[in-house]
C-alpha cells in the first residue's frame, strides 16, 4: 500500500494545478522521491528561477482512537531571493509562495482523508534565513480511520467465506 505517497502524490498534483504554480512563470513542486531531489533544489534556487517548492512524504502517528491515524503534510519553500527577485527569476516572494501553498492545502480533503487541518506546531512558519536562502515550512494535518477486516467466517459456512474472499480481492483491486 501507498497510502502516504498517494497522499504526497495528491497534494504535488492541487499545487501543480494550481495558476500561481503552472501559470506563465511556473514555481517547480519537487518530491524528495527522487534520489536527486537535493540536486534539484539546488538547480531550482541556484541556476534557474531561484524558487521551489518540496513536498515532503507525510509522517503518520495514531489519532485519539486507536482506528485513527494522522497524516502530517510538510510542504517547505526554498528562496534564493538574489535570483528570485531579478529578471530571471518568478518575483514570487517565498512568503507568498508559501501563503499560497497554505491556501491550496486548506482546501484539500484528499479521498480517504479529512480536509487538511492545523494541527500540531505552527502551521506556516521561517524555518532558514541565510545570505542567499531562505526557506518557510508549511505544515498541516489530514485524518484517517483504519478499517478493519471483517473476521472470516466460521467453519462450517463456506458460502460465507467466500463471500469474504470476494469482497476483500475487490477491495484490494480496486
Amino acid at each position: 500500500m501507498r497510502v502516504l505517497s498517494n497522499l504526497q502524490n495528491y497534494v504535488v498534483a492541487s499545487l501543480q494545478g494550481d495558476d500561481f504554480f503552472s501559470g506563465a512563470v511556473t514555481v517547480p513542486v519537487l518530491t524528495e522521491q527522487k534520489s536527486d531531489f537535493v540536486s534539484q533544489i539546488e538547480n531550482a534556487i541556484t541556476k534557474t528561477l531561484g524558487i521551489c517548492v518540496l513536498v515532503m512524504t507525510p509522517g503518520a502517528r495514531g489519532g485519539e482512537r486507536q482506528d485513527q491515524v494522522i497524516a502530517t503534510v510538510i510542504c517547505q519553500v526554498y528562496e534564493n531571493p538574489v535570483l528570485n527577485q531579478s529578471a530571471r527569476g518568478t518575483g514570487k516572494a517565498a512568503m507568498d509562495v508559501a501563503w499560497r501553498v497554505y491556501a491550496i492545502l486548506r482546501e484539500l480533503a484528499p479521498e480517504g482523508w479529512s480536509q487538511l487541518y492545523f494541527g500540531q506546531g505552527n502551521f506556516l512558519e521561517l524555518v532558514g534565513a541565510e545570505k542567499n536562502l531562505i526557506t518557510y515550512q508549511v505544515q498541516m494535518d489530514t485524518m484517517t480511520h483504519l478499517i478493519a477486516p471483517e473476521p472470516f467466517a466460521p467453519v462450517g459456512q463456506p458460502e460465507r467465506f467466500s463471500e469474504q474472499v470476494q469482497r476483500i480481492t475487490e477491495q484490494t483491486t480496486s
